[in-house]
């Protein structure tokens, strides 16, 4: 049971963070890169699908240290 709670709160900082990434991506696309093309997608859309992965790495970076200084602490 505790591994499966582990799991979960890291899913759920990883979503949390690639949300934030996502938001991030389509504010900076739509404000300041409106002529970056990444494949097939221009401006924000190009941004926040970049802002979606790197809040996905940063959040499970993130999770996964947070949960080792948890396991350490008990």
């Amino acid at each position: 049971m505790k591994l499966l709670s582990n799991i979960f709160v890291l899913v759920l900082i990883m979503a949390g963070c690639s949300l934030l990434g996502l938001l991030a991506g389509l504010w900076f696309g739509g404000n300041y890169t409106p002529n970056l093309q990444l494949g097939n997608l221009r401006g924000y859309e190009a941004t926040a699908q970049i802002g979606l992965w790197l809040g996905l790495a940063i959040g499970y970076v993130a999770g996964s240290r947070w949960l080792a200084a948890r396991r350490k602490d008990n």
